[in-house]
């Protein structure tokens, strides 16, 4: 629980946080979390805050962010999707191609393992927030998840106004269209967008494809914590999941088994969305930018390569799909 020594750092990140609800709600900002991230950025690295911030900013950082995670899971329905059959190995291959692409393709490049492994989390599942869920299990630096966050925001919008216009020049229906987009996109905003910008039709069919990737963030994050507590050694070994990670999979369990009202479902996305907000400007504030300089070119080269291998995959199962049909 915060402490005394925390109040400022913490005060700092909500009164940030504050201020990317306002851009988003009056200036038309497309997210909460990037704009805090950039927000906090550039007041860790323009303005000299006292040590008296460090410690909340860590607490936002890490604690913060925990419980943001731990919120997640009462907001994944699995009844909400009814995805053909012949989807589920789109997402499936997609996930593990992402992933398995991010951790063994950036040591060739030169991108730290952890910024390589968050990258392909991210592109794969549902972009800064299946990084901010998977980051707390390793010993990362502020820096990586930055740069990691930064790449597939980049590239998600990018991505939302690229490809309905290859959708076009592919002369895809609208099923083909929200298949691509909804498969390959990062954020759900960025697939909600690219959807509808092709079609109403497209737009409802990625939304459904990009849910069933996001609701595999669950099994991916209990994954990652079996993988890292057998790494650890000493007394945190004995720690198999994490205290959010158990309130996370509650939750999840509670909204899959009840039918919530959303008197209850509501409240807690406007909470969740408030302290991951908060928490990425704690993220942003420890984000130095020389190391983005350092780090920043050969991690979007290194989520390009991923995105577009995904791409080539969806292109893959929808021509695949046509041809066996």
């Amino acid at each position: 629980m915060p402490n005394k020594t925390h109040l400022l750092g913490i005060l700092l990140c909500v009164v940030v946080a504050a201020v990317s609800f306002a851009a988003k709600e009056y200036l038309g900002f497309q997210t909460t979390e990037v704009t805090a991230l950039l927000i906090g950025l550039l007041l860790g690295n323009f303005i000299n805050l006292g040590d008296q911030f460090n410690e909340g900013i860590t607490f936002s950082e890490k604690k913060i962010l925990a419980w943001a995670v731990a919120l997640l899971g009462l907001q994944m329905s699995f009844r909400s999707l009814s995805l053909s059959l012949w989807l589920i190995p789109i997402i499936l291959v997609m996930i593990g191609l992402s992933i398995f692409l991010g951790k063994y393709l950036a040591k060739n490049i030169g991108v730290s393992n952890n910024c390589g492994l968050f990258i392909g989390v991210g592109n794969a599942i549902c972009g800064a927030s299946a990084i901010a869920a998977v980051s707390p299990f390793f010993k990362s630096e502020s820096s990586q998840t930055g740069v990691s966050i930064g790449v597939v925001n980049v590239l998600g919008t990018v991505g939302m106004l690229l490809l309905p216009l290859l959708s076009v020049a592919l002369h895809f229906s609208q099923e083909q269209a929200g298949i691509l987009i909804g498969g390959t996109l990062q954020a759900v905003g960025h697939a909600v967008g690219g959807g509808y910008a092709f079609g109403e039709e497209a737009g409802q069919i990625a939304t459904l494809v990009k849910l069933g990737r996001v609701l595999m963030l669950a099994p991916v994050v209990i994954i990652t914590a079996l993988i890292m507590s057998k790494k650890q050694t000493g007394p945190a070994s004995k720690k198999l999941i994490p205290g959010f990670m158990l309130v996370f999979i509650i939750l999840l369990i509670l909204a899959n088994v009840f039918q919530l009202p959303t008197e209850i479902t509501s409240p807690v996305k406007t909470l969740d969305k408030w302290l991951l907000t908060t928490a990425m400007v704690g993220i942003g504030l420890k984000i130095k930018v020389k190391d983005l300089i350092s780090q920043g070119p050969k991690a979007l080269l290194l989520g390009s390569i991923i995105f577009v291998v995904q791409i080539s995959v969806v292109l893959g199962f929808i021509y695949g799909q046509e041809y066996f049909t």
